[in-house]
C-alpha cells in the first residue's frame, strides 16, 4: 500500500512541476500588420484595460521559426491585464485579470523602431488588437508596439461596445472617460490616429471643440486645422463636408480662422466644463 501511495504522490508531484513550468505552445509571426488599418483587418478581440502587473519571460530564448539567421532569437512574454472595455469580440472573453502573451527579440539582436511590447508601468491603460490562438490571448504583432497596442489616455469606459470598430476606438480615445483630467485629454487628442475613420476623427474633434474646457477644445483645435490642412481640399475631399467649427457660438468661421475663437487665440473659449 504504501508503495502505491508513493507511486501516486510522485506523479503527482511530477504533474503539478511540469503544469508549473511549462510554457504555451506559441509561435511567433512571420507577417505582422504595418498599421492600424491592417490591425483593425486582422484582429477578432480589440480590448482595453490597465496593466495588472510586470512583464513576465516564459521560457528560454529560442531561434526565430522565420529569420534566416539562425543566431536570431526570440523568447515569449505575458503581461496581466484587467479588462475594462471590450470593443469587439469574435468569442467570450474572461471577465477580470487576463495574461496577454507576445513575443520579443533577443537583447543581443539589437533594435531600432517603435517602442517594444512590455514597456509599459502598472496601471497603464493600453488598448490591445489579439487573436485567440491554442487558448491564450495573443497579440496580432510581435516585439513592435506601433499596430497592435494604443496607449489610452482619456480615462476609463468600462462595459461592452457594439457597433463599427474603427469608430470605437475613436470613441473611446477621444471622449472623456472616468477620471480623465484636462492634460490627459490634451494627450489624447495628440495621439489619437487620424487615419483609420478620417470623417468621424473630424467629427469627434469638432464634439469636443463644442463641448470640451478651453484647453482641451483648443487642443482640438489645433489637431483639426492640422488635419484639414487649413481647411483647403485634401485627397480625402474634407472641403466637400466642411461645416463652421462653432454654430453654437453663431461664429460661423470656416477653421481655421482664428482658431474658430477657441485655444491660445481666444481667453473666452465657449468649453463649459469645469
Amino acid at each position: 500500500m504504501r508503495t502505491y501511495l508513493r507511486i501516486f504522490a510522485c506523479a503527482g508531484l511530477i504533474l503539478v512541476s511540469a503544469g508549473c513550468n511549462s510554457a504555451p505552445h506559441l509561435t511567433e509571426y512571420a507577417n505582422e500588420p504595418s498599421n492600424l488599418q491592417d490591425a483593425l483587418s486582422y484582429s477578432p478581440i480589440i480590448l482595453v484595460g490597465t496593466i495588472a502587473g510586470p512583464e513576465a519571460y516564459i521560457g528560454p530564448y529560442r531561434q526565430s521559426r522565420w529569420v534566416l539567421d539562425r543566431a536570431f532569437t526570440v523568447q515569449l512574454a505575458r503581461v496581466p491585464v484587467r479588462v475594462e472595455t471590450i470593443l469587439q469580440s469574435d468569442r467570450e472573453v474572461p471577465k477580470g485579470r487576463v495574461d496577454i502573451y507576445y513575443f520579443l527579440w533577443g537583447v543581443e539582436h539589437g533594435y531600432d523602431g517603435p517602442p517594444r511590447l512590455g514597456i509599459w508601468t502598472m496601471g497603464d491603460r493600453m488598448m490591445f488588437f489579439l487573436r485567440h490562438e491554442d487558448g491564450y490571448l495573443r497579440t496580432i504583432g510581435d516585439q513592435r508596439s506601433g499596430a497592435t497596442t494604443i496607449q489610452v489616455f482619456s480615462g476609463a469606459h468600462p462595459g461592452l461596445r457594439t457597433g463599427d470598430p474603427a469608430t470605437l476606438i475613436l470613441d473611446t480615445l477621444l471622449s472623456r472617460g472616468q477620471g480623465a483630467r484636462d492634460e490627459q485629454m490634451i494627450r489624447a487628442i495628440q495621439r489619437a490616429p487620424a487615419n483609420i475613420a478620417p470623417e468621424y476623427y473630424v467629427r469627434k474633434l469638432r464634439a469636443l471643440i463644442a463641448e470640451e474646457t478651453p484647453a482641451v477644445a483648443g487642443a482640438a483645435c489645433e489637431a483639426l486645422k492640422t488635419r484639414l490642412d487649413e481647411c483647403a481640399p485634401s485627397p480625402w475631399n474634407f472641403g466637400a463636408w466642411q461645416v463652421p467649427c462653432n454654430d453654437r457660438a453663431n461664429m460661423n468661421l470656416p477653421c481655421p480662422g482664428p482658431c474658430c475663437g477657441y485655444g491660445k487665440t481666444s481667453p473666452t473659449a465657449p468649453g463649459t466644463r469645469k
